[in-house]
């Protein structure tokens, strides 16, 4: 990790408290990928770090990984609870299609969601991003009908049904 350069660079993976080689979708072992943060995130790490330069990102007082059942059952869940935003089987795999559907709305390229992502294709991608479509209803909302009355052109002359010659 480099804050001062925004980056993560992920080399191993942890799962139930044992570490691991980091795989690729395509099952590629020791995949080592760097991926950049923004200015938020790196001051938030700043803070959450406190000056360590060693260890896990995220561990126990003991410098052991965290369990990830430990941390939706105690932490996370309870959060969720609180905002009214529980949903059945929601747990941290949601932080990773939030991302990727985060990026993809930012207009960021397929190439660079598969390498910060480390995925092969595209197909993860679309799945996650077709899974946003709740959001298309609201902003369709915005756009004013191309057909009808209640359609209002732009600019004076128009609205009055001139054309400016």
């Amino acid at each position: 990790m480099n804050l001062n350069e925004r980056t993560i660079t992920v080399r191993r993976s942890v799962f139930e408290g044992e570490e691991n080689t980091s795989k690729s979708d395509t099952g590629d072992e020791d995949r080592t990928r760097t991926v950049p943060i923004d200015a938020s995130v790196a001051t938030e790490l700043k803070k959450h770090l406190q000056g360590r330069r060693s260890g896990y990102l995220f561990e126990t007082r003991n410098g052991t990984p965290l369990r990830l059942s430990n941390v939706l059952e105690d932490k996370l869940q309870p959060i969720l609870k609180k905002l009214k935003l529980v949903q059945p089987g929601m747990g941290m795999h949601a932080f990773r299609r939030g991302r990727i559907s985060h990026l993809v709305y930012s207009g960021v390229s397929r190439q660079v969601i598969r390498d910060w992502c480390g995925h092969s294709s595209d197909k993860m991608i679309d799945h996650y991003a077709k899974m946003l479509r709740q959001h298309h209803a609201p902003e369709m909302a915005k756009v004013k009908p191309l057909l009808g009355r209640s359609w209002t052109p732009v600019g004076p002359q128009l609205a009055e049904g001139r054309v400016a010659r």
